[in-house]
């Protein structure tokens, strides 16, 4: 796979693991405060540790199959996101549609 679009899908991984996490947090602390209400203190912190690990293994998950698809090392990859346009906040990389065929309409290697 080319370099810069391997370092593209992996931005926009980046970014959408970020995103997921931004929206599971809240509803991981609603669960936990209502489980803490309804039934012993320690279910909030249960809750807290649960979504953790799940996200910990999510992220451990996702770096394993963007290994396999770009055959690049966590550390390559993290050099590659740090020259990617979604680590530079391009506005391209904000919209999905544009972005996507700006990923396909990169060259492949031969």
């Amino acid at each position: 796979m080319q370099r810069q679009k391997a370092a593209e899908l992996i931005g926009y991984s980046r970014q959408r693991a970020k995103a997921m996490g931004y929206m599971i947090w809240p509803v991981t602390l609603g669960i936990g405060l209502i489980s803490w209400y309804l039934w012993e203190w320690y279910s909030f912190i249960i809750a807290i540790v649960a979504a953790y690990f799940i996200g910990s293994f999510y992220s451990y998950t996702e770096s394993k199959r963007l290994q396999k698809l770009t055959g690049l090392s966590i550390s390559e990859m993290q050099y590659l996101y740090y020259e990617s346009a979604v680590a530079k906040r391009d506005p391209i990389a904000k919209d999905p549609t544009k972005y996507k065929s700006y990923i396909d309409a990169l060259p492949d290697d031969e």
